[in-house]
């Protein structure tokens, strides 16, 4: 080891304790910290992407033409601290009642779980992570530790280890 690289280690332990957040908190192909502070808020291209998968399920059913998706998150294992690139992002998405009810189709039904089949396991632009889509109706909110909400760019819960600020 060099001495640049023990300078960077007695300067980042130094540091690191007075830092809000601990280093290395979150997944950094998938979530940055703004530069005028605040929680982090999830990439671009990640974003973008889920998007634009999302307006492949309210695609499903044009010519009703009203929304699939009621509402969607990113939930599960890319929330969780000090996770190495490549974690799977889990997006779960609510359906539109219309679309819940058992009333529903069973043609409308198997277009709307082939898409979910067909965009899973895609790779996010610029990131090692692949996608999975998971379709329900219930309130998630007390399933998970952590739930992030892309379209509103938001914290719906966020973990625990965000909320320790020294």
């Amino acid at each position: 080891m060099g001495q640049y690289d023990i300078l960077v280690e007695k300067l980042s332990k130094k540091y690191s304790k007075s830092l809000p957040y601990p280093a290395n908190s979150l997944n950094a192909e998938l979530f940055y910290f703004p530069i005028e502070g605040g929680d982090p808020i999830m990439q671009l291209s990640v974003e973008r992407q889920i998007f634009s998968d999302i307006e492949t399920f309210n695609a499903v059913n044009v010519l009703q033409n009203c929304r699939v998706v009621d509402n969607y998150c990113v939930v599960g294992e890319c929330l969780k601290m000090d996770i190495k690139p490549g974690a799977t992002v889990d997006v779960y998405i609510k359906l539109a009642p219309e679309y819940a009810s058992p009333n529903t189709d069973n043609l409308t039904k198997e277009r709307i779980l082939n898409v979910a089949k067909t965009l899973s396991g895609n790779y996010l632009p610029g990131t090692q992570s692949k996608v999975q889509y998971h379709i329900g109706t219930e309130d998630i909110s007390k399933k998970f530790p952590a739930i992030y909400q892309p379209y509103m760019r938001r914290w719906i819960k966020k973990p625990k280890f965000l909320d320790r600020v020294k």
